[in-house]
């Protein structure tokens, strides 16, 4: 029997069907894999941060501020480490004068902003180092290509003055043990490492300086049980296998977690935990981590909503 050319053309649609079925069934062939951008964390995480919603919105931007963190845990949690300060300045210059009494290795800071750091743990100009601040500096400022930050460094600036800080140096591609908190119940555990693997200079510290190379992650979920079936970090981010274990100091960090929770009542909480020598230290709190989308297993949200009645 003769095909006839609509024959021919029926054929071939329904072959690419096919391929698109079995495309896209191949992403979504089980539940690991089927996760929710617009989860329940994420609209937690945008109606907390509304300034509608929260009269506490300004005392939230100032715990962006990594000085006024130091004070704060200084005053509220006196049992927990966080790297020493060195050198405090508000003109990158200053850099010049201070530079022979600059350890080996050391961290450079701003006040605010994200991946505003630098790394200094190779032979880098003073020069390279005071450029970079000037860039931060000026970056902070430009409501176009940061609207988040300089948002935050308008309202910030006005109540405390932005300065660089230099922190002693803590380790190479520390671990990043990070807690997702809502209403002081511990949601998840995220492990990050090789954050920034052999990269070197001044972008070592930076958002740019976690591009190029694999950064690995683990999941655990809210009883301590490793599981890939929580959280996609995303496409750039790789599940490592086999997986990073628990930190030590796990039930410290969490019980960290609860009293802030009891101090400040703040709903959604990201807290990042290091472990040094087998101790415990601080990282920073982030209310609104990856701008507040998170890409929860539609499984585990169900089990979250259903455990602790999350509700927006």
């Amino acid at each position: 029997m003769k095909l006839l050319p609509i024959d021919i053309i029926l054929v071939i649609i329904i072959i690419l069907l096919l391929f698109i079925i079995y495309y896209f069934s191949s992403k979504l062939n089980d539940d690991s894999r089927i996760y929710n951008r617009n989860s329940i964390l994420t609209q937690i995480c945008r109606k907390d941060h509304n300034i509608d919603n929260n009269p506490n919105y300004t005392f939230r931007l100032l715990l962006n501020e990594k000085l006024y963190v130091k004070e704060f845990n200084q005053k509220n949690f006196p049992d927990m480490n966080y790297a020493k300060n060195l050198f405090i300045f508000e003109d990158p210059n200053y850099l010049y004068q201070i530079q022979n009494k600059l350890p080996e290795k050391y961290v450079v800071k701003y006040s605010t902003g994200t991946g505003t750091n630098i790394i200094v743990d190779t032979q880098i100009q003073i020069k390279d180092i005071v450029n970079k601040c000037e860039v931060i500096q000026k970056d902070i400022k430009d409501t176009y290509n940061h609207p988040k930050d300089s948002k935050t460094y308008l309202i910030i600036s006005k109540i405390r003055k932005q300065k660089f800080f230099i922190e002693e140096y803590m380790g190479n591609d520390l671990m990043d043990y990070k807690f997702y908190m809502v209403n002081g119940n511990f949601i998840f555990l995220l492990i990050m490492g090789n954050r920034y693997a052999d990269v070197k200079g001044v972008e070592k510290g930076s958002k740019e300086g976690e591009n190029g190379h694999v950064v690995y992650y683990n999941t655990y979920d809210d009883i301590g049980k490793e599981s890939k079936k929580i959280y996609s970090a995303g496409k750039t981010q790789q599940y490592k296998n086999p997986p990073y274990p628990l930190p030590k100091n796990y039930e410290k960090m969490k019980d960290i977690c609860k009293r802030f929770y009891e101090k400040t009542k703040i709903n959604f909480v990201r807290i990042d935990f290091y472990e040094i020598d087998g101790e415990m230290y601080f990282g920073e709190y982030t209310l609104i981590p990856n701008l507040c989308v998170h890409k929860l297993n539609t499984q585990y949200e169900k089990y979250l909503v259903d455990k602790y009645n999350l509700q927006v």
